[in-house]
């Protein structure tokens, strides 16, 4: 094993083999196959020797290196052999290029995963310093739409369930942040004189770990020792990668953690939490006896036993959370966000909280069907998770620490107002509204439902809109127009101006940048310094349209959005202003909606009789496509049967 006072030789065979390999890296997705010299090492001793001597011939040759952690055991195993050999060459005097450290924040992590990760990159940090290492740790983020409560609440879309063709939130929490975070750190190796050699990310994946992840990492190409390329999702060729303990076992990567435990091994942490959380979280006081027991569980398409996300909705039961809590009284502070969750999956076939109207216009109609949230499920959804946090924050404060989670924090809650006024939802401010009450005192417990079976099939149905939401002079201003800013704009030098898009249309010049953003100290004085005004003039107005919220944000300079979508904005505002005409914004009535649209059938005619060959889109089997219906008595009186 290479110890902190080893030396790696540079002319060794793994040199000579990892040099011949990154000479040809394949550039599209290749079958690997486990090399027979693998039956070798046997031991983790003679494993982890392996791992380092790869690892030091990529620092040796100035590769940086990038290790994705998550601050599980496989990824922390990995962290420890690249800080190990990192030391180990620094005592020896050779000059290392960077290291990162790149942490994936979905922001709706287990809070006992969140609280830990942000310790050990702490323990990272000091290790590094300790030692001179060069090692930087970075965290990715989500965009601010793209994170939960303002991606479900604020009704941009629906949690990922079970059973769901794709992994949405997979995509949009963890991977594009990734993604971006990567191109971040290639830019700035290149700017500092560190980018000659391509940066290589190391990953925590094995093949032992499950049925489904050996299939996708032998698709990839993935080893312990030989350097891939990847392809990314147009096919096209991505970064480098290698997966030092590819062929390592469960039971391997605890001996290694356990020996670093122990102190016979150097390490950044005594993992010490790693082995409580994990043992906590299969519900056993062993956890090498733990992983045996969820072996059957490891050919799930789902994180199945794995500590997650706290709304993590892609599996039926979270085993792990619910183990916790029932483990220790410790966790009992996460109660309510395992109810949250469970209310999530239970209410998932309860048409009766979905929106129905589309947003789609095809040949002058919107499709009618189950759609995201409807807007008496985002406030439920809301005055449930701000309920959460308020709990929890009176609960820190009885115990003497700081609050251990938060469900929505301010800049969510704002983006959420935002949507809410933008899609006309609900009234202006009504989510602020939301806020101030549970600060006063209400509280809105999670319900107990029982789980809705899935519904029977009804066939699509379609609602003349027309071939755009507003066309004419008349309705001008029903989009990003303003009369008010207009004017003042016509005798104020500096004040928000007009642009003219592509398509010539023209709209207020309102704050862009790269994504969308809040201010939120900006956004803060309708929730504190204006607050009274605000309701009275906006939300308990009934003159006051729900989009002038959003209006106000935009004014205030309070919101941005991303450069290039000033057109999309004047389109939601459009169409949020015919729904308030037609009757049709914020918890809509099913059954008068219903008995304003034409089937299937007659909006294929109706676009025969236009000249148009633009028609819904049949299912494989060539019928229309189906969507599942069924009303809940609570949301609505309507209970539909298949036509």
């Amino acid at each position: 094993m290479i110890s902190g006072q080893a030396a790696i030789s540079t002319n060794s065979s793994v040199d000579f083999n990892l040099a011949a390999t990154m000479r040809a890296f394949p550039v599209e997705v290749v079958t690997f196959q486990q090399p027979s010299a693998c039956a070798v090492w046997v031991t983790v001793e003679d494993l982890t020797t392996r791992a380092e001597e790869v690892i030091g011939a990529l620092l040796v040759k100035g590769h940086p290196i990038a290790v994705a952690f998550s601050a599980g055991k496989d990824s922390s195993v990995v962290l420890n052999l690249v800080l190990s050999v990192a030391k180990g060459l620094v005592s020896k005097g050779v000059a290392l290029p960077p290291i990162v450290v790149a942490h994936s924040d979905t922001m709706v992590e287990s809070p006992e995963m969140t609280a830990y990760a942000a310790k050990e990159m702490a323990s990272v940090r000091r290790f590094a310093s300790k030692h001179r290492l060069n090692v930087a740790v970075e965290i990715a983020r989500p965009l601010l739409t793209n994170q939960w409560p303002v991606r479900v609440i604020g009704g941009r879309g629906l949690p990922t369930f079970a059973s769901s063709a794709n992994r949405d939130c997979t995509i949009s929490l963890k991977i594009q942040p990734q993604k971006k975070l990567r191109k971040q750190l290639l830019k700035r190796l290149a700017a500092d004189g560190s980018g000659a050699l391509e940066c290589i990310t190391l990953l925590g994946t094995r093949f032992e770990e499950s049925t489904s992840r050996e299939g996708r990492m032998r698709e990839r190409g993935e080893s312990g020792q030989e350097v891939r390329r990847g392809v990314d999702e147009n096919g096209k060729s991505a970064g480098l990668f290698l997966s030092p303990i590819a062929d390592w076992t469960s039971d391997d990567v605890w001996e290694y953690l356990g020996s670093a435990r122990s102190g016979d091994i150097d390490s950044y942490s005594d993992f010490e939490e790693t082995f409580r959380i994990y043992t906590a979280g299969m519900s056993t006081s062993c956890v090498i006896v733990a992983e045996d027991m969820h072996k059957a569980m490891k050919a799930s398409r789902a994180c199945g036993a794995r500590t997650g996300c706290h709304v993590c909705t892609a599996v039926a039961v979270d085993k792990s959370m619910e183990n916790m809590i029932a483990s220790d009284e410790r966790y009992h502070y996460m109660r309510g966000l395992n109810q949250f969750r469970n209310f999530l999956v239970n209410t998932r076939w309860d048409m009766g909280r979905r929106a129905w109207l589309g947003r789609t216009i095809n040949n002058g109609y919107v499709r009618i069907g189950a759609d995201a949230y409807s807007p008496a499920m985002m406030e439920e959804l809301l005055k449930y998770a701000l309920t959460i946090d308020a709990v929890e924050k009176s609960a820190a404060r009885a115990a003497g620490v700081r609050p251990r989670f938060q469900m929505v924090n301010l800049e969510q809650l704002f983006a959420i107002d935002a949507m809410w006024s933008l899609q006309a939802f609900h009234r202006p401010f009504h989510a602020l509204r939301i806020f101030r009450d549970i600060e006063d005192g209400a509280r809105y417990p999670v319900p107990e439902v029982a789980e809705f079976e899935k519904p029977k099939d009804m066939p699509s149905r379609h609602l003349y809109v027309g071939a755009d939401w507003d066309q004419g002079e008349d309705l001008a201003y029903t989009g990003l127009r303003s009369v008010v800013h207009e004017m003042v704009a016509a005798d104020s030098a500096g004040c928000m101006g007009m642009k003219e898009l592509a398509d010539g249309r023209s709209v207020l010049d309102i704050n862009t940048g790269e994504m969308m953003e809040i201010d939120v100290e900006s956004a803060s004085y309708f929730l504190y310094e204006w607050f009274d005004e605000v309701m009275k003039d906006c939300h308990d107005n009934p003159a006051a349209l729900p989009t002038v919220a959003y209006d106000k944000y935009i004014g205030l300079g309070a919101l941005s959005v991303k450069q290039g979508m000033q057109g999309e904005i004047d389109s939601m505002l459009r169409r949020s202003n015919f729904k308030i005409r037609e009757g049709l914004a914020g918890q809509v009535d099913v059954s008068n909606l219903m008995e304003r649209t034409i089937s299937q059938k007659e909006f294929e005619q109706a676009c025969s009789e236009t000249g148009s060959s633009s028609v819904v889109a049949a299912a494989p089997n060539g019928k229309p496509e189906v969507i599942p219906v069924a009303v809940s008595n609570e949301i609505s009186q309507l209970q539909l049967e298949p036509a």
